[in-house]
């Protein structure tokens, strides 16, 4: 009688197991490359970025953007993703060089002027994409400022008066879209 209700069982489970195969074989392969909208130093500023996928999980990245008071920002640099691309939610490592400090200079007789600096950053941050295909998303990183050009020193070597800089860390945030 077991052996018989044991049978019964493992037949009646075999369309289970065979109909989650087929489903995960039907499940559209998300597009690997984005692109972003957004604000933060990944986006240059105020502005846009681009990831190509070089192998798995890897990618390059490359912003440009409006720094609003100084100009032109960029960036270019690599993101590693921990989870694979048919994931919602995927942890990600970065490493950015690019526009990284913007700081006021005032000039001896009142006037003032806005430079920007580049430098090495690196974060910590996550992807959460949404949609069948995983086609639309937002950006979220944490980054550490570990190297830039901006030295307050060389500027009042210079005649400046430099207005202390903000903290080494940032967030950035944006909107993505696959392609």
């Amino acid at each position: 009688m077991r052996r018989l209700a044991l049978t019964l069982i493992l037949m009646l489970s075999l369309p289970i197991f065979s109909h989650g195969q087929e489903f995960i074989e039907d499940r559209p392969i998300p597009k690997q490359n984005s692109f972003g909208v957004g604000l933060g130093i990944p986006y240059g500023g105020l502005g846009v970025n681009v990831n190509i996928n070089l192998v798995s999980n890897l990618y390059f990245t490359a912003g440009m953007g409006t720094t609003v008071f100084a100009g032109v920002g960029y960036c270019a640099g690599a993101r590693f993703f921990f989870t694979p691309a048919h994931q919602s939610f995927r942890p990600r490592a970065s490493a950015f060089f690019g526009t990284t400090t913007i700081v006021e200079k005032k000039y001896p007789d009142g006037k003032t002027d806005d430079e920007s600096y580049p430098g090495l950053v690196l974060g910590i941050g996550s992807q959460w994409m949404w949609g069948k295909t995983k086609s639309n998303g937002l950006d979220f990183d944490i980054l550490y400022i570990a190297y830039n050009d901006y030295e307050a020193e060389d500027l009042r070597a210079d005649g400046f008066i430099p207005v202390d800089k903000s903290s080494d860390f940032k967030i950035s945030i944006g909107y993505r879209r696959a392609f």
